[in-house]
């Protein structure tokens, strides 16, 4: 059985999908109909993002993360021809500074019409791709403890993020936050109903995954939740106080939801 880790849609073909499942990745043509792989090269751990430039969709970003105790560190790669070669990239926090490998990422941000099309983000902050022969990233933003973040599909200068104070709003993308819903990483949910870890008894792990924006409506903002064992999504309120809905996706074992798109 194969655990998907992250979904992508090419953003000049909505038919073309792709699916990242342990270290591979797998491309389908007809909306998720059949399924093929991508020639992405092995690597030690687990995709964690994934995604296609907004401009050239023969490039390519794969970012990837250890597995269980996995002793390899964190690093995401560039590929200019389909998949077929990849390289890995780095970052840096000035102009004029060292490049660092082993950045950990969580999510890729595109938007074709954007100076810079490409954002990488991950806890130790937010990255942008200088240019199309580059492959340092420079530092757009020093927020640190994003674990998610989503790109309002209408609006790109507007962003949401997942960090330890809740769900965070951007209206510059990344470079300046508010908390959009404080705490909201600590709901828990049962039966369509909030629960917060002061109600849990005993008290059961539950952490926020992943979050999405409906494109057809910004004001729709979607949560996947742990829930040990079992799981939930969930749609929050505009203002972010409130789950309007939650599904149970549960089943045997333990369940979690590293993400949701929309």
């Amino acid at each position: 059985d194969l655990r998907i880790t992250t979904l992508a849609a090419d953003p000049s073909n909505a038919q073309t999908l792709f699916a990242g499942a342990g270290t591979r990745v797998y491309r389908s043509l007809n909306a998720g109909g059949a399924w093929t792989e991508v020639p992405v090269a092995a690597r030690a751990g687990e995709l964690a993002a994934f995604a296609v430039h907004p401009r050239d969709r023969n490039q390519m970003f794969a970012a990837f993360r250890p597995g269980a105790g996995a002793s390899t560190a964190c690093g995401f790669y560039r590929s200019r021809d389909a998949g077929r070669t990849w390289q890995q990239q780095s970052v840096r926090l000035t102009p004029t500074g060292p490049s660092r490998l082993n950045f950990c990422a969580a999510s890729f941000l595109t938007d074709a019409a954007a100076a810079s099309p490409a954002f990488v983000v991950g806890e130790e902050g937010i990255f942008r791709l200088q240019g199309e022969a580059e492959s340092d990233w420079l530092r757009a933003s020093s927020v640190e403890g994003l674990v998610q973040a989503a790109a309002d599909p209408a609006n790109f200068d507007v962003w949401y993020g997942v960090a330890s104070a809740g769900v965070l709003r951007s209206v510059d993308r990344g470079a300046t936050w508010d908390v959009h819903a404080p705490g909201a990483r600590q709901m828990a949910i049962r039966a369509g109903q909030i629960i917060t870890d002061r109600d849990l008894n005993p008290p059961v792990a539950q952490t926020m995954r992943s979050l999405a924006i409906d494109p057809a409506n910004a004001s729709n903002i979607y949560m996947g939740f742990d829930f040990l064992p079992d799981l939930y999504v969930a749609k929050i309120s505009p203002r972010g106080d409130q789950i309007v809905f939650a599904s149970y996706l549960g089943g045997d074992g333990d369940e979690t939801s590293p993400r949701i798109d929309a």
